[in-house]
């Protein structure tokens, strides 16, 4: 079941329609920019999770 820890945060990548816009803007920054880095974060969390469920494996 992990797998779905992985699928998530790429198929939020794929879905580029979702975040390409320009407002709100962010420190100078489009939305579409501080979007993709803010989300790092969150799949870095979700890849971690994702590690941590499959070692019970």
């Amino acid at each position: 079941m992990y797998y779905v820890f992985i699928l998530i945060p790429a198929l939020v990548y794929v879905l580029i329609g979702f975040y390409n816009h320009k407002s709100p803007i962010f420190f100078g920054m489009p939305f579409f920019y501080w979007f993709q880095i803010g989300f790092l974060v969150v799949s870095s969390i979700f890849y971690f999770i994702a590690v941590a469920v499959s070692k019970d494996d």
